[in-house]
């Protein structure tokens, strides 16, 4: 899934710039070794969303 949105990106940046402009190839290579694979893309927003660990709305349970 992550490969084809990455195979799409040159794309979709096309599509949504006002230019024709040239991809950022060291943000792009950066971004890749970042989110290597679906476990590090969900590593990463978890932690965005519970910098605390899961904490359930409304029973306060955590795991």
């Amino acid at each position: 899934m992550v490969e084809s949105i990455l195979e799409r990106l040159p794309n979709l940046m096309r599509a949504h710039s006002p230019k024709d402009t040239a991809i950022d190839t060291v943000a792009l290579a950066a971004f890749q070794a970042r989110f290597h694979s679906e476990e590090a893309c969900a590593d990463y927003l978890i932690a965005q969303k519970w910098p605390n660990g899961f904490i359930c709305s409304r029973c306060s349970h955590t795991t």
